[in-house]
């Protein structure tokens, strides 16, 4: 069985997220493995405007601030106590960055939750859990809400 020492944990706020984080931070707590809890926040090529670069960057530097003290407060309520963790904020493609996240984590399992989207949602919405599988040269635990 492969050593899990590093797993990182992608949330997005949900339930689906709270589920995962929490089978992660047990699996964390068992192994004796540190969590990397990340959060992706997409980012789409209308929302951007032609404003100047630097207001572009600042305003992003403050949407990552208060995203950071969010999923930080979010994995401090989620993990519980004796499981070492820190928090990540990237922007981008969800899976595509998770994935990159990964990678330079070099982490050993990812976790990310499902929200078990069907037919015509899922074909509209598409599937971070399903297209991270299919990218990720690591190890994927996929995660259903109960």
């Amino acid at each position: 069985m492969p050593e899990f020492r590093t797993i990182m944990v992608a949330i997005d706020f949900s339930a689906a997220a709270m589920a995962a984080l929490r089978t992660a931070a047990d699996l964390g707590a068992r192994l004796d493995a540190v969590l990397i809890v990340v959060h992706v926040e997409q980012v789409h090529a209308a929302s951007v405007s032609d404003a100047s670069a630097a207001d572009a960057d600042g305003a992003g530097a403050v949407a990552s601030d208060g995203l950071e003290r969010a999923c930080e407060r979010f994995a401090r309520e989620n993990i519980g106590t004796g499981v070492r963790f820190e928090t990540a904020v990237c922007q981008g493609d969800a899976a595509f960055e998770i994935v990159r996240a990964a990678g330079e984590a070099k982490a050993d399992l990812l976790v990310i939750g499902s929200h078990g989207r069907t037919g015509l949602r899922h074909l509209i919405m598409g599937s971070v859990a399903e297209e991270v599988v299919r990218r990720a040269p690591l190890p994927v635990l996929v995660i259903k809400p109960a």
